[in-house]
């Protein structure tokens, strides 16, 4: 919907899907996440201890540095 312009900001998002904004806002934070750390979770490949608010709070922009952060191995991906 945000990638769409059907709406056009989160506080809007989250009132269309019938969700707090903060909820809503640490969701569409994963859409920035390292796919290599996406693809590690969809394989099962899970440090001890990984929470979903590691996931959604305070991670850096860059991939590598989620990684380091979020103790998996960087790895670049060809799409």
């Amino acid at each position: 919907m945000l990638s769409s312009g059907e709406v056009a900001n989160i506080p809007q998002l989250a009132k269309t899907v019938g969700l707090s904004e903060a909820y809503v806002t640490r969701i569409v934070s994963l859409f920035n996440l390292a796919p290599s750390i996406v693809e590690d979770i969809l394989n099962g490949n899970i440090p001890d201890g990984l929470s979903l608010v590691q996931l959604t709070e305070g991670l850096p922009d860059s991939w590598q540095e989620q990684c380091k952060k979020l103790g998996f191995s960087f790895r670049q991906m060809k799409f």
